[in-house]
């Protein structure tokens, strides 16, 4: 199990704990309709678990289970949009494009649009101030995810000049060390001929001019 998916459950389990005691809070269950409303508690909840997979999903399942939920006569909480929160931010801040992130907004919408419907019996300002805030959260999420390509662009590029850096001065220590072998092939090239022209004329001045031919003797020696 990876962090990713630790940090998801977290957040999916504290979430339904949070759904489940607002739902408590304000009416609870409807015994008469048990699995009915076990199956929508956790269709409210559970699509958590799909964000690190594809939080535009799980957002979509939001905006038709919330307001079934609220259409079979369940009393709503502030405290119950945390789930739909979670994943428009999740979904502002996924790393895809952004017209796939803006998608979401399809959420504050819809869920408006399904109130003044009157579809699911909501308090129209409510509604709208909790459809501002999906808004908010996405354009914080956005806003974040940003940042972080951001960052992630000046880390490649910082990565860029470091390897262009290595690359020049490996360049530049190559050449240097050709130069330095050219200059040294000239010099020992120099101190060849002489020695060679010197052993010549030592070895056939060795018997006439014993002389000359110690001091050819001596230029071999110290050019060598």
């Amino acid at each position: 199990m990876t962090d990713s998916f630790r940090r998801v459950l977290a957040v999916t389990v504290v979430l339904t704990a949070v759904f489940l005691a607002s739902m408590l809070e304000v009416g609870g269950l409807d015994r008469d309709h048990l699995v009915r409303d076990v199956v929508l508690l956790a269709l409210n909840t559970l699509p958590l678990l799909l964000l690190g997979w594809n939080p535009l999903v799980a957002l979509f399942v939001f905006c038709v289970a919330y307001p079934v939920w609220l259409s079979t006569g369940h009393e709503s909480s502030i405290l119950q949009s945390l789930p739909a929160l979670t994943a428009i931010y999740a979904v502002a801040a996924w790393n895809r494009p952004l017209w796939i992130r803006a998608l979401g907004l399809i959420a504050p919408v819809w869920l408006a649009g399904a109130a003044i419907s009157g579809w699911w019996d909501a308090d129209t300002v409510e509604v709208g101030y909790v459809a501002l805030i999906v808004v908010v959260v996405w354009g914080l999420g956005a806003a974040i995810a940003g940042r972080r390509a951001y960052a992630a662009e000046l880390e490649a590029k910082t990565a860029a000049l470091e390897q262009a850096r290595r690359e020049l001065a490996d360049q530049a220590v190559a050449e240097e060390r050709g130069r330095i072998a050219r200059e040294l092939h000239d010099v020992i090239a120099h101190a060849m001929s002489v020695i060679t022209v010197r052993a010549g004329v030592g070895a056939h001045l060795a018997t006439t001019r014993p002389a000359e031919a110690a001091e050819a003797l001596r230029v071999i020696e110290s050019t060598g």
